[in-house]
């Protein structure tokens, strides 16, 4: 009985922390992006900060798609910044 408890404790502990990972996109276009303080905030107002050493090559007005996760405070860090165009081409190209 013990393991049967301890498997499912380990299964929802797995699941949990895999679900807390889970990665989102965001589409829309560049409001402002900040090369020193590296944050990209897009004209729905949602702000996301960058990897310190990514700089992506972009511009207020560009229409973009961010891959983003979350964290429990509440930040969102974006782990791709790139054209929507491209992520479209991709997405129908398959």
């Amino acid at each position: 009985m013990r393991i049967h408890i301890f498997s499912a404790a380990a299964a929802i502990l797995a699941l949990s922390a895999y679900s807390a990972q889970a990665e989102d996109f965001a589409f829309g276009k560049v409001k402002m992006y900040d090369r020193n303080s590296q944050v990209v905030t897009l004209d729905s107002g949602s702000s996301f900060i960058l990897n310190p050493s990514y700089h992506p090559d972009i511009r207020p007005g560009d229409a973009v798609v961010i891959a983003w996760q979350d964290n429990l405070n509440g930040n969102f860090y974006a782990d791709y910044v790139g054209p929507a165009t491209t992520m479209m081409q991709n997405m129908t190209s398959n």
